[in-house]
């Protein structure tokens, strides 16, 4: 196939041959932005399966009241739980059943696989108790925090809550930040493009 002389004498080749075309600014855009809803979203499912809390005890003329907030993505409020008169705090671990991993070849046995303990913060109030999920790493010192808090001290005590800190922290947090990768690129895109129209 022979190349085409434009207007000023110059030959190309046609389109589709011999060079790529370039996308177009709308479609740029999709895919960047389909990108970035995509680890958005697989971490905003994480952090709903491991959720984090904000815990926080306010003390008043009838006992101490607590609330709690259930965030995804760390700060999106998604739930609330108003506790009144909170009188003691306990934890609860809990060891899910374990399971069998397939054999890896033909003479191995099966092994069994240990999941991850679950941690409990278990919070007595007046209207019986709330169970928010907190890793066992961090159960003891937030107890002994709440403990001392109910004995007495400042008006009003702040928490935050992790249920686990692989799986709803680090993880979700890599896939947050490759989220806003193409987001940032898709603005400075724009940018570039509104500043050479100028």
């Amino acid at each position: 196939m022979r190349m085409k002389p434009d207007s000023k004498g110059k030959r190309h080749w046609p389109p589709g041959r011999g060079q790529e075309e370039k996308m177009s600014p709308g479609k740029s855009a999709f895919v960047m932005l389909s990108i970035a809803a995509f680890f958005l979203v697989f971490a905003g499912l994480m952090t709903l399966l491991a959720p984090t809390y904000d815990l926080v005890l306010q003390r008043g003329a009838s006992g101490v009241n607590a609330r709690i907030e259930r965030r995804l993505l760390w700060w999106i409020p998604i739930g609330r739980q108003t506790l009144e008169r909170v009188t003691s705090a306990a934890t609860v671990t809990q060891q899910p059943d374990r399971t069998d991993s397939p054999a890896t070849d033909r003479d191995s046995n099966r092994q069994q696989v240990t999941p991850e303990t679950n941690g409990y913060l278990v919070l007595h109030h007046a209207g019986g108790e709330a169970r928010p999920m907190v890793s066992p790493e961090n159960l003891e010192s937030i107890k002994r925090d709440i403990a001392d808090f109910l004995q007495g001290g400042p008006a009003e005590l702040h928490l935050r809550l992790v249920a686990n800190w692989k799986f709803g922290v680090l993880i979700p947090g890599i896939l947050a930040v490759l989220g806003c990768l193409p987001l940032a690129g898709c603005v400075v895109e724009i940018g570039l493009r509104t500043l050479l129209k100028k």
